[in-house]
């Protein structure tokens, strides 16, 4: 039977067949609970930097006979940057500059407290260490949110967006999953809500 053509008969997928569905998404409660475990991944890598950066500048330091500069203190303020940045994105989920500021305290905070500058007012100074922080860290990022070019739609998009899957002539099942991928995806789900 070798070159005989067997008929497929094809069925559309209905309600009742199962798809493949993708994970529902995480809840606002859910990605709390996991909040302190990402935020310590974050600051990893940011107290490396911070080391590596200290250590840089240790050594500029050392050229112009200062001690005040440490390894410690740039790790500690970049993890802690970095690690607040995240959290503070991850509660208020978006990015602005009150997060920034908040991120900036903190970081400004500890790094005034493992810095080796010995103070009978320690702790004021620290704040005041934070407050200057979380000045700069805010300006800073109104500065690059300003600089960003602005969103342009997608004008493919915008021409095709209003087009009814079920005139096209896409099965039931596929416009379902088409629709479903869609709002699922956080890429999309901003583009089309633009």
């Amino acid at each position: 039977m070798e070159g005989v053509a067997v008929p497929v008969e094809m069925t559309p997928i209905t309600d009742n067949d199962n798809i493949i569905k993708q994970p529902e998404p995480l809840t606002y409660k859910q990605k709390l609970i996991f909040l302190p475990f990402t935020t310590a991944v974050i600051a990893v890598p940011h107290s490396r930097f911070g080391a590596a950066e200290g250590a840089l500048f240790r050594g500029i330091a050392n050229y112009f006979s200062t001690r005040l500069i440490s390894p410690r203190s740039f790790a500690v303020l970049e993890a802690v940057n970095g690690g607040m940045i995240h959290a503070m994105e991850r509660i208020r989920e978006k990015d602005d500059t009150k997060a920034r500021a908040v991120a900036g305290f903190t970081s400004g905070f500890m790094f005034y407290l493992v810095g080796n500058m010995p103070s009978p007012h320690r702790v004021p100074r620290a704040i005041g260490t934070g407050l200057i922080f979380a000045l700069g860290n805010g300006l800073t990022h109104e500065v690059q949110r300003g600089s960003e070019p602005p969103t342009v739609e997608d004008t493919h998009y915008t021409r095709t967006r209003c087009i009814d899957l079920e005139k096209a002539g896409i099965p039931l099942g596929a416009r379902k999953l088409i629709l479903n991928h869609i709002e699922r995806d956080p890429d999309l789900r901003n583009v089309r809500g633009s």
